[in-house]
């Protein structure tokens, strides 16, 4: 019986987009499935104090190849 989890990506490619930086912010990136139509769930990730996006950046590519 396969388990319940797993860290394999999902079925679908994923795609992104570095938005504009603003003030106060670091960076901002958008991970999205490719080829999806809507509407789609989100997941929004922030990171902590001094805790900068690439700390949680492989959590975004996997749940997003889910979508």
């Amino acid at each position: 019986m396969p388990s319940a989890f797993t860290c394999a990506g999902g079925p679908h490619a994923v795609a992104r987009y570095n938005g504009p930086r603003a003030a106060g912010f670091g960076s901002a990136t958008v991970y999205h499935p490719e080829g999806l139509a809507g509407p789609l769930a989100s997941v929004i990730i922030v990171g902590g104090w001094l805790c900068g996006e690439s700390a949680l950046a492989t959590w975004a590519p996997f749940l997003a190849s889910h979508g």
